[in-house]
């Protein structure tokens, strides 16, 4: 194989690498937001209830708060399993690029 023809497989190999990124990081952004919720509801702690209306209230937002960590991990999963192949493809670009880089070294 040429210089030529492993300098242009490089080239492809770099933008299909990028473009399967640009394609992930759709989801990953998405993932990362939705991470971003669970952490700040995992970490918020009302202070001790000072009364039975207080506890009262308290008691339900943490139902609330039950509920919405449940719907959002739920939709992380979910992300996740979409995000996948995309992982995989995005894997699979990245080290054709590297495989096509080596060879383009050893024939230089």
């Amino acid at each position: 194989m040429t210089r030529d023809r492993l300098d242009e497989l490089r080239d492809l190999a770099t933008l299909r690498k990028d473009r399967s990124a640009a394609r992930l990081a759709k989801y990953q952004g998405l993932i990362d937001g939705l991470e971003e919720k669970v952490r700040a509801l995992r970490d918020a702690r009302p202070p001790a209830p000072e009364s039975v209306a207080e506890a009262a209230a308290r008691d339900r937002w943490s139902r609330w708060r039950g509920q919405q960590l449940m719907v959002l991990n739920q939709q992380i999963a979910q992300l996740n399993a979409l995000a996948q192949p995309h992982r995989e493809a995005h894997a699979r670009d990245h080290a054709r690029e590297i495989v096509v880089d080596t060879l383009r070294k050893r024939r230089g």
